[in-house]
């Protein structure tokens, strides 16, 4: 991936949706009465991506800092949301992060495709970031941090509470797979803050017509596959996802078949908005 140089939490077990982000040098804990505050942590200035999750039936996001690398080798946006390099076009982000872990897991369940990640190899210069990311579903959970140098399990001893001087495994949260239906999350990002409009890195120019079409007969033929031909409308972008690993479009499809008025708007197909699942079927035409 030339993204990345090689070198029991709140979200274990969850499923829910990435909400928003911010990159930063400054770590977030939840103190006593459950409300987010920020620290400087107390080491060479580090880089964070602080992810927001919200839980499925949740309304406020669980917030989790994610060690990046460096904040120094970067310039980051007034909004939070974008970084750029500073040691040169071709700087990578640092692979071996808890970060690195996180973005590797979400391409591998599938949440993502390589394609949409920023890559300074193929585009220097360009700059990093993931808001093609929000509103996207996953089940989370968490694996054991490995330092970069050692390879080992990094560890950490409690401080205060009944576990006082116990060791623990330090964790980091990874995506466990990759969900479909309607995000809470998706309307809080406006489609005019992701780059180019759309949830694709700012060089990629998509044509418009070749992701309707490509979802027309993407949803066209899952339906006919679908047991009695009928498919509920909270299945549809999972099946999607899964349809088209590997395609380019795979990330822009599936967005576009996770609003109703498109579906709507597919010849030859139904969507009955009257019953609780809102199944999809097709006309008679398109069962032969």
């Amino acid at each position: 991936m030339g993204l990345f140089s090689t070198g029991g939490g709140e979200l274990n077990g969850v499923d829910g949706a990435f909400s928003d982000y911010e990159w930063t040098g400054e770590f977030y804990i939840k103190d006593g009465n459950g409300q987010v505050r920020q620290r400087d942590p107390k080491k060479r200035a580090p880089l964070y991506f602080n992810l927001h999750v919200v839980k499925d039936g949740s309304s406020g996001p669980v917030i989790r800092s994610i060690y990046a690398g460096a904040i120094d080798e970067w310039n980051i946006s007034d909004d939070g949301k974008t970084l750029e390099p500073t040691l040169g076009p071709d700087q990578m982000l640092w692979g071996g992060t808890e970060f690195a872990t996180l973005i590797t897991s979400a391409v591998e369940k599938g949440i993502i495709s390589a394609s949409e990640l920023p890559d300074p190899e193929t585009h220097p210069g360009v700059p990093i970031n993931f808001e093609f990311l929000m509103g996207r579903r996953a089940r989370f959970g968490y694996v054991p941090i490995l330092d970069r140098n050692t390879g080992e399990v990094k560890t950490h001893v409690a401080k205060k509470g009944k576990n006082k001087g116990k060791t623990f495994k330090d964790t980091t949260p990874v995506v466990l797979a990759a969900l479909g239906g309607e995000s809470v999350a998706r309307s809080s990002v406006a489609a005019g803050s992701k780059p180019n409009g759309k949830a694709v890195p700012a060089w990629v120019e998509v044509d418009d017509e070749a992701v309707a079409q490509l979802a027309s007969r993407t949803l066209v033929k899952l339906v006919a596959r679908a047991k009695d031909q009928k498919l509920k409308f909270n299945e549809v972008t999972l099946e999607a996802t899964k349809a088209l690993k590997g395609n380019d479009l795979k990330a822009e499809v599936v967005e576009y078949l996770s609003e109703v008025e498109n579906i709507q708007a597919i010849e030859g197909v139904i969507i009955n908005l009257g019953s609780k699942s809102r199944d999809i079927t097709l006309v008679d035409s398109f069962l032969d």
